[in-house]
């Protein structure tokens, strides 16, 4: 396990910090499993937050990975937000869940980019 250091975001359960991005900067993962709050055709993006060193960050992993897959639910299609991380073609692969409406699908397999869609689970109430 290898933490990146700087400062600890307790609410975000995130370190950022400007000696986070110095770690990030040496480094090159395999592969960078990245949440966001909205995709569209024109790329991936999340909220602005109390610290914007967040977004940077996620850019610089995107950039450094071998492959970078985007954890992503139905919620968040055909959404921008303030910051845009990266384009949709620095993307590998898409997760998302199966409650994609046929429109969503459809907007999802066109963008060039392979897509899984998981399945929805419901929880078993006993």
């Amino acid at each position: 396990l290898s933490l990146p250091g700087g400062t600890y975001n307790i609410t975000a359960d995130t370190f950022d910090s400007a000696r986070t991005l110095e770690y990030y900067d040496n480094i090159h993962p395999d592969d960078y499993l990245m949440s966001a709050n909205g995709l569209t055709a024109d790329g991936v993006t999340i909220t602005m937050t109390a610290d914007s060193t967040r977004s940077i960050i996620k850019q610089r992993i995107a950039q450094s990975a071998e492959k970078v897959i985007l954890l992503c639910d139905h919620n968040k299609l055909n959404k921008t937000c303030f910051y845009k991380i990266c384009d949709i073609g620095d993307i590998d692969l898409i997760v998302t869940d199966d409650k994609c409406s046929p429109e969503e699908r459809n907007i999802l397999t066109n963008l060039g980019v392979e897509v899984a869609f998981a399945p929805t689970v419901e929880p078993v109430l006993e």
